[in-house]
């Protein structure tokens, strides 16, 4: 099986979908804005400033996963982050509560009582106020993800372009993709990320002969020399592994099997074909999860759906021999469903 780490931005709430304590706490989070006045004190200063300055999202990201910022790393505070016990130098920082939370954000000592960094503010609210914080922290890794709007879900690629979108929407959303980092985008297919298993020789082959038994065809696997294809009665599938088909002349095969030449290698051969087969694979994932996703939902259907598949996969390619191309179908086989 392919895996690839898809770099997730910020995701922003939509104010319909929290209760009234909860888009209150929003705007405490995003805004710094709380019923009563809310101040933030910061080392080094002597006075302290309004909360509207130092928003809790200016540093951890709209989705409390954290991001550097003035060269400090911005602890991840997710809610599934401040469930579990973390490891830091040698220590173990508890789980939060909410009673330890309170006295982070208020008096900047971590689970176990520790100082948090100096960058971190100290932020002084009232009771209520701080409630309904905590109500959204809750919930960051639930809301509706940041670059997904109602016709659209934007994506960002990097290290490849030109790559080929689906005509009709998704649940009535297009996919716009942005050629570079953009936080206002649902995630980032980053063409670099390398494939954690790729297929050996003998799982291509596999993938090959289950591609042609899908497809019902009278197949030939190749293992030598293409000029024996001049010879032979044309099959309907002809199959060959990336290795066979680079000892291949394309002047010996003949015409009739333009199209019917499947080509198997480890993964796709370049950035762009990389990037492409990323984006289908997230296309399919949205088209299952429906219109009112999550970021969260996304996620776990995408892993389900990889765990379910099970088989290493192959790039399967098909030549096209007039303009002497390979393209990127039926790509990734065994299919994921």
């Amino acid at each position: 099986m392919k895996y690839w780490w898809l770099l997730l931005f910020p995701c922003a709430a939509q104010a319909q979908e929290l209760t009234a304590q909860q888009q209150r706490g929003r705007a405490i989070y995003v805004e710094g804005r709380g019923a009563q006045a809310i101040t933030a004190s910061v080392a080094g200063m002597r006075q302290a400033l309004p909360a509207t300055l130092l928003p809790c999202a200016s540093c951890h990201g709209a989705n409390g996963r954290g991001q550097r910022e003035g060269g400090v790393a911005v602890a991840d505070i997710s809610p599934a982050a401040l469930a579990r016990a973390v490891n830091i130098g040698g220590r173990l920082r508890p789980a939060y509560t909410q009673a330890l939370l309170v006295r982070a954000i208020g008096d900047g000592q971590d689970s176990q009582g520790q100082p948090l960094d100096r960058a971190m503010p100290r932020y002084r609210m009232q009771t209520a106020d701080a409630r309904a914080l905590l109500s959204y922290l809750a919930i960051l890794d639930s809301v509706t993800p940041t670059g997904v709007s109602a016709d659209a879900v934007r994506i960002n690629v990097i290290g490849a372009a030109g790559l080929t979108v689906p005509q009709q929407p998704i649940y009535g959303r297009r996919i716009v993709l942005r050629y570079g980092r953009d936080e206002d985008a649902f995630l980032t297919i980053d063409a670099a990320q390398p494939i954690e298993r790729a297929a050996t020789r003998e799982q291509q082959i596999a993938a090959l002969r289950d591609y042609a038994a899908s497809q019902g065809a009278q197949a030939l696997l190749l293992n030598g020399d293409c000029g024996a294809l001049a010879t032979a009665d044309p099959p309907s599938l002809v199959l060959m592994t990336a290795e066979t088909a680079s000892g291949c002349r394309l002047d010996s095969i003949p015409a009739a099997l333009d199209r019917r030449i499947v080509v198997a290698a480890a993964a796709p051969p370049d950035s762009r074909a990389a990037a492409q087969a990323q984006l289908s694979e997230i296309v399919a994932t949205l088209a299952r999860v429906g219109r009112d996703f999550t970021r969260k939902s996304f996620l776990q259907d995408l892993e389900q759906t990889r765990r379910r598949n099970g088989a290493v996969q192959a790039w399967l390619m098909t030549l096209d021999l007039h303009r002497q191309v390979l393209y990127a179908e039926p790509g990734w086989w065994p299919a994921v469903h």
